[in-house]
């Protein structure tokens, strides 16, 4: 090994190490601010995206970005609702609704709610706005990343079915 590579193996460990006192100075602390529950402010805006997703829907101005914050939404509730029988019954009626209203939009190429819809997705949404209330962001991270898993592994399963 010659002079130059010890020398720049040298800057990297002082890099590497001065990186790493940065991480652990602040590694409690995020750890911390992810097990405490969302300040209001912070779950009223979460809410409010996934209500204006909703209201865009409700009004005729949804588009494919409204619908997949509603959906991801829904997602993250089922994953979080699972442990309660009546919460899971409420989030599928709404996910029910959803396919419909996604039906609507593949065969008439605009999104559009039925009764059923306007009158499933809105306890739904007071469902999320519940568990926001209360969730840490650690929990909506977990719940999503799991949604999304599931949402993966239908996909996989259905190429398999039509394949």
């Amino acid at each position: 090994m010659n002079r130059e590579q010890r020398r720049l193996n040298a800057r990297l460990a002082r890099q590497h190490k001065a990186k790493k006192a940065r991480a652990t100075k602040l590694g409690g602390l995020a750890a911390i601010g992810n097990s405490l529950p969302y300040a209001p402010e912070e779950a009223a805006k979460i809410s409010n995206e996934a209500r204006m997703a909703w209201w865009k829907m409700c009004n005729g101005d949804g588009s494919i970005q409204s619908f997949d914050e509603l959906v991801y939404a829904l997602n993250t509730l089922r994953i979080l609702a699972e442990p309660f029988d009546e919460g899971v019954e409420v989030v599928t009626r709404a996910q029910e609704a959803l396919l419909r209203i996604r039906q609507r939009y593949l065969e008439h190429g605009k999104f559009g709610v039925d009764a059923e819809a306007l009158r499933d997705v809105p306890p739904a949404l007071d469902l999320y706005d519940e568990f926001l209330s209360c969730a840490t962001p650690r929990m909506m991270v977990n719940a999503m990343t799991a949604a999304v898993k599931r949402m993966e592994r239908a996909r996989v399963e259905l190429i398999k079915e039509v394949a």
